[in-house]
């Protein structure tokens, strides 16, 4: 359980850099974002995204419960940045940044209403979140009995 945590985590630490620093559009459109904030992305959320898969690996208990908590957050953020929006109505402001930076890239969700649509892109990476959350759950269930 401890490998297939592991794989989870560095696939979502992985693809979260990757996608912060090569263009694959139209699957990303890195092009419409600055360099100084994709850096900033990559830096934050790149430290975020790692530590539980430096706690995993020390096999400590206080910093997988700590990194489990990083992960429900990181969830969190990501319904309420992409979710929300799409499932009931987004801000003008996150309405002016999808189109500026989003609108062009592949989605494979159907359309609600005019609300943004996640892009297959952030889709992934929303999955590999909870695969790393849940893996990270269950391995650490597992090491207390």
């Amino acid at each position: 359980m401890l490998t297939l945590a592991m794989t989870f985590n560095m696939l979502h630490f992985m693809y979260h850099q990757l996608m912060l620093h090569f263009d694959f559009y139209p699957f990303n459109n890195i092009q419409a974002i600055s360099f100084k904030r994709r850096m900033t992305e990559s830096l934050l959320g790149g430290v975020l995204v790692l530590f539980p898969l430096i706690a995993l690996r020390l096999e400590n208990h206080l910093l997988i419960e700590i990194s489990m908590v990083v992960l429900v957050i990181i969830l969190i953020h990501e319904f309420i940045t992409w979710w929300t929006p799409y499932l009931t109505s987004a801000s003008e402001e996150w309405q002016a940044r999808y189109l500026e930076v989003f609108q062009e890239t592949l989605k494979a969700l159907p359309p609600i209403r005019d609300n943004p649509i996640p892009n297959l892109e952030h889709c992934i990476l929303h999955l590999l979140t909870l695969l790393s959350f849940i893996s990270t759950i269950f391995y650490y269930t597992i090491i207390l009995i």
